[in-house]
């Protein structure tokens, strides 16, 4: 009976509270709800995470390690440096292929400061991975929260034996009796895989050793091997006294220690010794000056006066019919392959400038160690009659892309000869650099109109004296 009378007075509270709330105003009501402690009520928002620049920083420069049990370079020791406290994990991936992980690693907590991580070329389980490159990739991931993870990475070569690589040469032939210069030939070992191939090849230590046809060891020349060199290491075609050997064949291989302490011998390749020096020779080619092969555009009366974009002329004379900006047209001043170069006003974002260009090759000199010396001439006058337009010649070698040398024609009415400076070619044996050619850019600029005749190539270069 109590029981039930206590349970009846109790729903009866529970709906006058009700009612008294339902009563209450708009605010009232949502300040007592919000009064009330609620779950699930939204959180506030996170802080975004901050970068911290260089974070993770992994030495850039490549690792080589040979896991074959020699006991020389079998682990690889990869310097890193973090910014901050954190967890570090690092991953070994495959760079040729598919870029995947081979395996993952983790290194656990480590604190700010220089660090270094330490590998035997070996998956987890102890199998030795096969020789390639690799990319070691370590991840930093700050141990608080508000600092955004960051990772680096290096390249790893896992390299356990010497494998042979052919030999390359700058030249097959060798003059040792030149006087003029110091002549040799130059080698790189493996070709451009000493660059960065999918093994380490990143020789370290090279002996050269020259042997003659009966196989007797004419030159052994420990040198070191210069990998920013196209043929780092050379031979002048002397033995190990200093005198020329005689003239013949000879067979050329290296003895190599690679960058992973592994070591082997290169194929043999034969090269010449010449018994003649080479000698200093000189030769003059007259070619087409520039590439004029248009038709001119006919002169017209409006075009006399600045005011429509013609060149103010001091003799009334018109410069610059109405081609495009910079146009170069076959010369009716200089008979074919004569060429006019007419720069033009009121181009707009237009440069003010017309350009030919031309280039002459002189693969048909005997000239082993390419050309010595060069320098061109251009002979050419202002267009019309009276004026002193002028031209720029510039002078480079064929294939390189630019002129570095350049000369402007006289300021003055009538023919003349302009000559460039002269360009010279210094030689080295060690770097890609046998010019066999030049090329040149001729320009007018600004209202300047010129026509040119031909260009005159004037060189040097060594040749073998004749016996």
């Amino acid at each position: 009976m109590n029981r039930t009378r206590t349970a009846l007075l109790a729903r009866v509270a529970t709906a006058t509270i009700a009612a008294g709330l339902a009563a209450l105003p708009a605010t009232a009501a949502t300040a007592a709800t919000a009064a009330a402690p609620t779950s699930g009520a939204a959180k506030a928002a996170k802080p975004k995470k901050v970068t911290v620049p260089n974070l993770i920083d992994a030495t850039q420069q490549p690792v080589s390690l040979s896991p074959n049990g020699d006991k020389v370079k079998d682990r690889a020791r990869v310097p890193f440096t973090l910014k901050r406290k954190s967890v570090v994990t690092v991953k070994v991936l495959r760079t040729t292929g598919a870029h995947e992980a081979v395996f993952t690693q983790k290194l656990g907590t480590l604190a700010r400061g220089k660090h270094a991580y330490r590998w035997d070329g070996k998956k987890p389980g102890g199998k030795v991975l096969r020789d390639n490159r690799y990319e070691i990739s370590l991840l930093a991931n700050p141990v608080k929260d508000r600092i955004k993870k960051a990772s680096d990475y290096t390249y790893v070569y896992v390299d356990t034996r010497y494998q042979p690589e052919p030999l390359e040469a700058s030249s097959t032939t060798v003059y040792p009796n030149t006087t003029v210069i110091t002549d040799q030939i130059a080698f790189n070992h493996g070709g451009w895989l000493a660059w960065g191939g999918p093994r380490s090849e990143r020789i370290s230590k090279v002996t050269l050793v020259v042997t003659d046809t009966a196989g007797n060891v004419v030159r052994s020349a420990p040198q070191a091997y210069r990998h920013e060199l196209f043929y780092p290491v050379t031979w002048d075609g002397r033995d190990d006294t200093g005198a020329a050997v005689p003239a013949g064949s000879y067979a050329v291989h290296m003895d190599v220690t690679d960058a992973a302490g592994n070591k082997g011998t290169s194929p043999a390749m034969s090269v010449s010794v010449s018994a003649v020096p080479l000698v200093v020779a000189s030769g003059t080619r007259t070619v087409a000056p520039v590439n004029g092969t248009l038709t001119p555009a006919p002169a017209s009366a409006s075009s006399r006066s600045a005011g429509d974009g013609g060149r103010a002329s001091t003799n009334g004379g018109d410069d610059t019919p109405t081609e495009p900006c910079g146009s170069v047209f076959a010369s009716t001043v200089y008979p074919a392959p004569g060429a006019s170069l007419r720069s033009k006003s009121g181009c707009g974002w237009a440069l003010n400038e017309a350009r030919g260009s031309g280039s002459l090759a002189l693969t048909d000199l005997n000239a082993p160690r390419g050309l010595q010396s060069a320098q061109l001439s251009m002979r050419g006058r202002p267009s019309l009659d009276g004026e002193v337009d002028t031209a720029q010649l510039a002078l480079g070698w064929l294939g390189s892309g630019w002129a570095n040398l350049t000369a402007t024609s006289p300021t003055a009415p009538g023919e003349a000869v302009t000559s460039s400076p002269v360009l010279n070619n210094a030689w080295d044996a060690t770097r890609y650099q046998r010019q066999v050619g030049v090329e040149w850019t001729i320009r007018t600029f600004g209202f300047d109109s010129y026509d040119v005749a031909d260009v005159t190539a004037n060189f040097t270069y060594l040749t073998p004296q004749a016996s």
